[in-house]
């Protein structure tokens, strides 16, 4: 992507639970994967599913581990490197949150913005009690 302009698609949200029932959500039908699946998939493996929001991802898988990592270079976005990841909190930061963001490279701006719209919504739906992260 050298030369390349980049720009991030990136939400997240309070959890509310355990890092197991947040995993849960974000890979459940209502989350990532209203179409396709990760389970039982590793680094090296393809990623192929559809979000609750309408966002297709295809590509590589580089990480995955459940119940707090995914991350995967998406064929589909222009090799967007795509993350999602749930954090139990440290001191500055004490509630768990879960992030999800894609580094884009290249795309019409308007497909940035709508990936935005997208992924804030994915988010909101599966953690809604919970709220924004840093509100």
């Amino acid at each position: 992507h050298r030369g390349t302009k980049r720009v991030v698609v990136e939400s997240h949200r309070k959890i509310d639970g355990s890092l197991e029932d947040a995993w849960k959500r974000l890979t459940s039908p209502a989350g990532l994967c209203a179409e396709g699946t990760v389970e039982g998939r590793r680094p090296g493996d393809m990623l192929a599913v559809t979000t609750a929001s309408g966002v297709r991802l295809e590509g590589k898988i580089q990480i995955i581990g459940p119940p707090r990592d995914l991350a995967a270079f998406i064929d589909n976005l222009n090799d967007a490197y795509f993350r999602v990841r749930i954090d139990m909190g440290c001191q500055t930061q004490p509630e768990p949150e879960v992030h999800l963001w894609l580094s884009t490279y290249g795309l019409d701006p308007a497909q940035v913005s709508d990936l935005q719209e997208r992924v804030d919504t994915l988010l909101a739906s599966l953690f809604a009690q919970a709220g924004t992260a840093n509100a």
